[in-house]
């Protein structure tokens, strides 16, 4: 992994000298995206500055340093990123060409691939993760380029007639010609969702390069857009084929596999982060199986039982046998990387279990410099409730009218969270849901919908932030879900959603910055594109859920490896005591930032709101702990870079 800064001017008159100490400066921000080399290019005729910041885990040697320059001259490229199958690649390129690559790093086969075959062709046949820029000296563009899922960022924006481009929005902020205003539009964006949707950012004028998608420049600055892969493509007709179980089992095992042992390659140390859950022992499993000798796992615990779950990590991992290691998270670790969040993510976001998955990054460094995770098991395989329950709902209100729906939804609202929380103890240990009363609560929410996208639509949202600004801005369309889709039942529609939303604005972005910000990278094998186009073709509804529970297909495979008493329990997550910090240690910091004098300064919420919306929470007990949350963080980033 690494970091990837550049200008383009088209002011031909400016003295290009005066802009490479402000690419040194922009670069040197990404310094924890690349540790181990900075490199830096420039062309005086062109206006253009290409910046580098490495992490070495493919040849380590100098040969593998950037911007790197194609063999004919023609290209120049500064690449983030991993290709997992560059090996095969280049093969290809070596037998057909009879070329011979000056290193074994996946940067230059990448950049060669592209001298032979084209950008488009290129980003056909690669299978990794990546955000590159790439300098066509002969036609004169510039390329700017994100992965199928944006796994890794890109930000631009044109200010002053300067292209300023970066991996993370505090290099691009380091350029001169950077403007720093925020955009309202971002801000109800986040308020209602924990994160900001690309291409829109926190700030005007800046954008983040959306999923599976180029951008290509002139030298006037002037661009056109290309979205290269879009999931839509993959999904499958209503006259399709439905294959067996016991085969899409077989495939989907298969392709798996492969998935990790191409990301189990590297010149460094690797391990595999194993919270317990399904996902993460699959992953586990197959690596186990795949490796020579024992592999190294890590998890997570919280020294407060109440929320820890290390128990399960540790049971799986002596039955597969790994070498295993948990971190403690206790008050004062999470204490001190609270308030970095702002510098850790530069955007607000809102997502709690960006804590522990910085502290668990930091702790995995000491050892190992790539790790393997079981990132978009959930949206791949069906696993959220929200898969299993919006159905149930939308038919419950089918059945029983608007009436009875809307009398029972204010009745469950009528207790407080804690209530629901304390009932739930009367429900067996290995089927009791985590965050009870939080859950309830969503289920009222969902009982006055009219219709199936508003069932999603309350369910990934919340409903109160927006009203809290002096003037809401929030919008919600017709729909959230694609046309192309309208066969799909509402389970589809909403795992294809959230695996173009909530997946790269959210989940991504949290592994992202919180692995990098340790100089450490994190591979997502159920995120392979051969995975994602396989089960979008031939997985419905039964390969995923059955009988209330998600997750058939890979509950099934991991079951090959692991006996299902290790992992048959409900789904717990990465939570925070949220709650718990909101209403102890942040409590001070919490009514300083909501104070009269702060808020009158700060021009954009309504005190009168903020005070019912605190009082709501604080002493009547609702059920707002996410959203004062999100609040509380958008206000720390407020502070940070306003």
């Amino acid at each position: 992994m690494c970091g990837i800064t550049g200008i383009v001017t088209s002011k031909f008159n400016l003295n290009i000298n005066r802009l490479k100490s402000e690419i040194q400066c922009m670069t040197n921000q990404l310094k924890n995206r690349g540790p181990d080399n900075l490199g830096f290019w420039c062309s005086n005729n062109d206006g253009l500055l290409l910046g580098h910041s490495r992490l070495s885990i493919f040849d380590t040697s100098k040969l593998g340093n950037q911007p790197m320059i194609s063999r004919n001259k023609r290209y120049v490229m500064s690449y983030n990123g991993e290709i997992y199958n560059f090996k095969k690649i280049k093969s290809t390129i070596e037998n057909k060409f009879n070329f011979t690559f000056k290193s074994t790093s996946d940067s230059e086969v990448l950049l060669e691939s592209i001298s032979f075959f084209g950008l488009e062709k290129t980003l056909e046949i690669v299978v990794g993760m990546y955000a590159f820029s790439l300098w066509d000296s002969k036609e004169k563009k510039l390329y700017l380029v994100a992965d199928p899922l944006a796994k890794k960022p890109l930000y631009w924006g044109i200010f002053d007639n300067h292209l300023i481009f970066g991996s993370e929005i505090k290099a691009v902020a380091k350029s001169k010609f950077f403007k720093k205003k925020i955009n309202k539009n971002a801000l109800s964006n986040y308020l209602k969702f924990s994160y900001i949707k690309p291409p829109l950012t926190i700030f005007e004028d800046l954008f983040k390069i959306e999923p599976g998608t180029y951008l290509c420049f002139s030298k006037d600055l002037g661009f056109k857009k290309k979205r290269y892969w879009n999931p839509v493509d993959y999904i499958y007709n209503e006259g399709s084929d439905f294959k067996s179980f016991d085969d899409v089992k077989l495939e989907v095992k298969e392709i798996l596999e492969l998935a990790v042992k191409e990301r189990a390659q590297a010149d460094v140390p690797l391990g595999v982060m194993l919270s317990g859950g399904i996902d993460s022992s699959l992953i586990t499993a197959v690596a186990q199986k795949i490796s020579a000798s024992k592999i190294k796992t890590f998890s997570v615990g919280f020294k407060d039982k109440l929320f820890d779950e290390s128990s399960f990590s540790q049971k799986i991992s002596h039955k597969l046998d790994t070498n295993h290691k948990t971190f403690f998270l206790d008050k004062e670790l999470i204490n001190n990387i609270i308030y970095k969040i702002p510098e850790i993510y530069d955007e607000p976001f809102g997502d709690s279990s960006q804590i522990p998955t910085f502290l668990i990054c930091k702790e995995i460094k000491k050892e190992v410099t790539v790790v393997l995770s079981g990132d978009g098991g959930d949206e791949v395989f069906g696993g959220y409730s929200r898969y299993i329950w919006a159905n149930h709902f939308f038919s419950f209100k089918k059945i029983f009218g608007t009436q009875l729906s809307s009398i029972l939804s204010k009745l469950i609202n009528y207790f407080p969270d804690y209530i629901y929380d304390f009932l739930s103890g009367i429900l067996p240990v290995n089927s009791r849901p985590a965050d009870f009363g939080h859950r309830i609560k969503k289920i009222a929410k969902i009982l006055n919908s009219q219709s199936e996208d508003e069932i999603y639509y309350k369910l990934i949202s919340n409903s109160r932030l927006n009203g809290l600004l002096k003037r809401d801005i929030s919008k919600h369309g017709k729909t959230l879900f694609h046309e192309r889709v309208k066969h799909y039942s509402l389970t589809e529609k909403m795992q294809l959603h959230d695996l173009q939303n909530y997946l790269t604005g959210d989940i991504l972005v949290k592994v992202d910055r919180a692995s990098m910000s340790n100089s450490m990278e994190v591979r997502s094998p159920f995120l392979d594109r051969r995975i994602i186009e396989y089960t979008l073709k031939n997985l419905r509804v039964s390969h995923k859920i059955n009988k209330n529970k998600g997750k058939l297909l890979s509950r099934s495979i991991l079951n090959d490896y692991l006996p299902k008493k290790y992992f048959d329990r409900p789904k717990m997550g990465f939570a925070l005591p949220v709650d718990v910090l909101l209403k102890n240690q942040l409590k001070e910091t919490i009514n300083n930032y909501f104070s009269k004098s702060y808020i009158e300064n700060q021009n954009i919420f309504d005190k009168k709101k903020i005070d019912c919306f605190m009082d709501d929470y604080f002493t009547k007990g609702h059920s707002l702990k996410n959203e004062v949350w999100n609040l509380f963080i958008f206000q720390l980033w407020y502070e940070k870079w306003m």
